[in-house]
């Protein structure tokens, strides 16, 4: 009772609050070609799509693409 869900496709404030991110962690995060782009017709992105490249990063999930996992390549935020 008075559970609120978020919704799947975000804004990037949506995004920044529902995963911790300042802004300019996720400019950081845009630049990277594996982090989910924008919907082209929402302008928002899938916040699925999110969690699972943060699984692959942290060794959760595999990596979709073979070779290095994501959770071993280094990047500062």
């Amino acid at each position: 009772m008075g559970e609120h869900l978020s919704p799947r496709f975000m804004t990037d404030e949506q995004l920044r609050a529902s995963f911790g991110l300042t802004a300019a962690a996720l400019r950081r995060l845009r630049a990277i070609r594996e982090f989910p782009r924008r919907d082209r017709l929402t302008d928002r992105t899938d916040s699925k799509a999110v969690e699972r490249y943060f699984d692959r990063r942290s060794g959760l999930e595999p990596h979709q693409h073979g070779g290095i996992p994501a959770a071993a390549v280094t990047e500062r935020f």
